[in-house]
């Protein structure tokens, strides 16, 4: 009787490098959900598609702000289901501009929040229940 144990691997997020000037970057130039969940709670401003960019890629080129954009709806439903909602700011025909850290005490937010929020209940992302939790803990009424 052999003693075949399947071995689990264990998946680390990449290290961030820090720059000479204080700049940091990802180690490996692909999309990690934890490294930039950190990375938005450490700035809690408005943070553009070219400076996430440049966090996770190293550069911001279209093809790198492009493929920025397409990861944020992911973000938000992880950051979500972590009780870290962010806000998007939105441009010309609803292309995704800057995204932050939610801030309940700030009624912009709020108002973009709830949007948001209401969007993606609609869109069945989230069920009735999650929309009803997600108001009452972060919309004060």
């Amino acid at each position: 009787m052999s003693n075949n144990i399947a071995k689990i691997r264990k998946v680390e997020p990449p290290a961030i490098h820090r720059a000479k000037n204080g700049q940091e970057r990802l180690i490996g130039g692909r999309w990690n959900m934890l490294r930039v969940t950190e990375f938005l709670l450490a700035k809690k401003t408005w943070q553009t598609m070219d400076e996430i960019a440049r966090f996770v890629y190293g550069s911001t080129g279209e093809k790198h702000r492009d493929n920025t954009r397409k990861h944020i709806p992911s973000q938000r439903r992880y950051m979500l289901d972590k009780d870290t909602p962010i806000v998007t700011d939105y441009g010309p025909r609803g292309m995704i501009m800057r995204v932050k850290v939610y801030d309940q005490g700030k009624s912009d937010d709020q108002m973009k929040f709830e949007t948001e929020i209401s969007k993606a209940r609609d869109k069945k992302e989230i069920t009735e229940r999650r929309y009803e939790d997600l108001v009452r803990l972060f919309l004060p009424r």
